[in-house]
């Protein structure tokens, strides 16, 4: 799942950057905006995607530090 995230939230954020910022002479003022909300739903996504990734091999020391 985490992999899932930070994957996306990548994609997003690239995606968003380039409409954004790259090609806004030729985007209507709702896809302007949807780029713009891709900035910054994607470093989100790859928050979370990090923050789980970190929660799974914290699990998993300490599941091995039981054995």
């Amino acid at each position: 799942m985490s992999n899932i995230l930070l994957s996306c939230g990548t994609l997003l954020l690239a995606t968003g950057a380039v409409l954004a910022y790259g090609m806004e002479q030729y985007l209507s003022l709702p896809s302007l905006l949807i780029a713009h909300a891709m900035t910054i739903l994607g470093p989100m996504a790859i928050k979370l995607g990090y923050v789980g990734r970190l929660y799974s091999i914290n699990r998993l020391r300490r599941e091995g530090a039981a054995e």
